[in-house]
Order: C-alpha cells, then structure tokens, then sequence
C-alpha cells in the first residue's frame, strides 16, 4: 500500500525562501503527500505568502501559527496534526532534490523493520551558489565514520548498529538532521522532539535508536542545505561579531548537557558524551568563539568547564589551559 507522507515545515520571519521551498515540493517524483506548514511566530508577510503559494500545489496545505518556540515545538505541532504513516522535514531555506521522497519511501517499503531513513544533503553558500561540501557522508572524499558503524543491505542502502550508533551519535554525530529524513509516524508514539531551540533534532535521533528503532541511510545526496547568515546553526556565515555564534553553541551544548534528562546512558555513553562536551566547550564555545573574539575571561570559564568533563585527564586542554594565562 502507498503510504501518505505528512511533510512538516516550520518557519519564522523567511516568506522570502517558501518560493523555493514549494518548488521543491512540486518537482517532488513522489506525489502523495500533504503538507502541514507550522509558523513558528513571523511577523513577516510569512501567513500571506503560504496563502498564494498553496494554490500551485495540487496537495493539502494546512497552516498553523503559533507563537514563538523554536523549531522542535513547532515540529511537533505539526506531527499532532500529521495525518500521514510516514513523516518528512523540510526546512524552509533548504531544497529537495526531486528523488527525495521517493527514494525514502522505496528505502521504508523494500524494509519493512526500517524506522527512520535519511540521506546525505550537498552544503551551498547561497549567496554565492558555491558548493561547500558535495555530500555530507564523506569528507576529502573519504568516507565518514558513519560507515564504519553500518552493515550493507542493498545497493547503496545500509543499517546502523545501535549499539555503536548510540555513541557515535553523542560523540561525532552520525550525520543525520531532521531536514535529510523520513519516519514512520509510529515512532512519535513512544517519543517526542524535545522543546529546544538548538540541538532537538540530534538528541531525537539519539532517543530513537535508544528507544530501539532501526535506523538506515542511503549513501546518496537528495537534499541542499544551503548555508546563509540566517542559519541558526553553527554552519551560519557573515556573523563577524560572534555573538549569535556564541548563542547557537551555548544553546547547543545546554541541550546535550540535558540528555541525561531524557534518555538513560550506560557508562559508555556517559564517556562519549562527557567527551563531547569537553571538546565543544574548550574548543568551539571557549577558544574559537570567546577567546578569538577577545573575551579571555569568559574563554578560561569555558576551559574549566570542560577540564572538568574530562576529569582533567586531557593533556592538552590542561596545556592550553595554563598558557592562556601567559597570552
């Protein structure tokens, strides 16, 4: 049986990108779908723009406002509504290849023990229309670690070992968003997108494979992300004054320190997280962001922290710690 996909598309304040964004939908190969449009707060002309758009779609629309959020409450909100077995994420400022429907639900019906199935996306800047990265599966054209961690099934289809993906999740990432997916409806039975701003969609991802669903990825490129300095993401550009960045990662890095709260970790897990955490707030909150931008003080808070995730066993954390202070 065709099964009807509910696609979820939150937005705040871009009516400027849903033109793309529904001409991605109507070149989709795929076609039996509906579409549940949740604004997440706009005070743009975002209400209007939906309205004139929805009549190019041959598909059911629905548009739902709602004050503001962020994007895992308004994802969930239209997952409420879904009336469709499985459910596809699009973000507003990304595109769909044409095949992305499709291959997902063909990836869902040839197996039928897959719960969750995403694909790679192609990274552009948008402003430029330069790419970035040709797919997010590989790096210098090597293969990710994903694939270290998956077991072949079909061509070009594979399945993740829980039990490894779990850590790999919380350390590295397993290089899956919420915008590259398709699920089946019945995983949101048993767990919800946690109500942050920054971060929601990796501890979902962890939560599903904790709560034992099976999750695949096709190794093949079926999504732009377009990179733009309206990003709320660590991937935003043109932001030279730091502050937003700042933001973005210190939201980040509450929501992973709040995944004990939601999902029970073994002791390996525990490891990879606290490892996660270390790295992130000496790295990427405390040397990149506030010590580049010259705020020393807040920088060495940061190094503390993590020097304490790491149980002050990471040599050169403790080095750069101690140097900071000679600068």
């Amino acid at each position: 049986m065709t099964p009807l996909v509910s696609i979820i598309l939150p937005t705040f304040n871009r009516a400027h990108f849903l033109e793309q964004a529904f001409h991605s939908l109507r070149a989709q190969e795929y076609t039996l779908y509906e579409v549940i449009i949740v604004d997440d707060g706009s005070t743009d002309n975002t209400k209007e723009v939906v309205a004139s758009l929805s009549s190019t779609l041959s598909q059911t629309v629905r548009y739902i406002y709602q004050n503001n959020q962020g994007p895992g409450v308004a994802r969930q909100n239209g997952i409420d509504k879904a009336s469709g077995e499985v459910v596809a994420f699009f973000d507003s400022d990304d595109e769909w290849l044409p095949e992305h429907l499709l291959a997902g639900v063909e990836v869902l019906q040839n197996f039928p023990e897959c719960d969750w199935v995403y694909f790679a996306c192609k990274r552009v800047e948008k402003s430029k229309q330069c790419t970035l990265l040709d797919s997010t599966f590989y790096n210098n054209s090597q293969q990710n670690k994903l694939f270290s961690i998956a077991e072949l099934r079909a061509d070009n289809v594979y399945q993740l070992n829980s039990k490894k993906a779990s850590i790999m999740q919380l350390q590295d990432g397993i290089d899956s968003g919420l915008q590259n997916s398709l699920v089946r409806k019945t995983i949101f039975e048993k767990i919800s997108i946690p109500p942050f701003r920054i971060g929601e969609d990796r501890l979902l991802i962890l939560m599903a494979i904790k709560n034992g669903f099976n999750l695949f990825f096709k190794d093949k490129v079926t999504v732009i992300y377009n990179v733009h300095d309206g990003n709320t993401s660590d991937t935003a550009t043109g932001d030279d004054r730091f502050e937003r960045r700042i933001k973005s990662m210190e939201q980040l890095l509450s929501s992973y320190e709040a995944t004990k709260d939601y999902i029970l970790l073994n002791s390996a897990e525990t490891d990879a997280l606290n490892k996660r955490l270390a790295e992130d707030y000496f790295w990427k909150l405390g040397y990149s962001l506030f010590w580049e931008s010259g705020n020393k003080k807040k920088a060495r808070m940061c190094y503390r922290k993590a020097l304490k995730f790491s149980d002050y066993r990471d040599f050169k954390m403790l080095k750069s710690y101690v140097l900071s202070f000679l600068k």
